[in-house]
């Protein structure tokens, strides 16, 4: 795999800050792999064996996010993709730090394109157990009154 040229560009620290007024942060407009706080462009379909593909929305395809959620130890390939009969929405919800996060939500017919900020990730299972403990370390669910369960604070 050959070095991408821009690794500082993709790649900036960030304070609390910067994560709330760069987002959704840049990423290559081509496949790429975060290998080991680096990006690569990806060459060969190979990495992709044994790895289970994730759909990516919004911030969480840029490096500078799979940095931080992953770290640098992290092996990622990121490959285009095309979401059949959903769109991509806001969420309807603010995150910690001021973003605005999406969603999928079914909507039959509509094809969403990779350039709408819709990505794959393919993830290895070490990395995908990783992404489970992040998920769970969200806000957990908690009833609402009504016996249902509910998101959020």
């Amino acid at each position: 795999m050959s070095d991408l040229l821009d690794d500082t560009f993709f790649l900036p620290a960030q304070t609390e800050i910067d994560r709330a007024v760069n987002y959704p942060y840049d990423a290559p407009d081509t496949a790429f792999v975060f290998e080991n706080g680096r990006l690569r462009s990806l060459d060969d379909a190979a990495i992709l064996f044994d790895r289970t593909a994730v759909l990516s929305v919004g911030s969480n395809r840029a490096p500078v996010q799979l940095r931080r959620k992953f770290g640098d130890d992290a092996i990622i390939p990121v490959t285009p993709a095309i979401l059949h009969d959903c769109d991509i929405v806001h969420a309807a919800q603010l995150g910690y730090y001021g973003a605005v996060p999406c969603t999928a939500f079914p909507a039959a017919g509509c094809e969403v394109l990779p350039g709408c900020r819709l990505w794959s990730l393919t993830v290895d299972a070490a990395t995908n157990h990783r992404a489970a403990a992040l998920a769970s370390r969200k806000v957990p669910a908690k009833k609402n009154g009504r016996g249902a369960a509910s998101r959020g604070a």
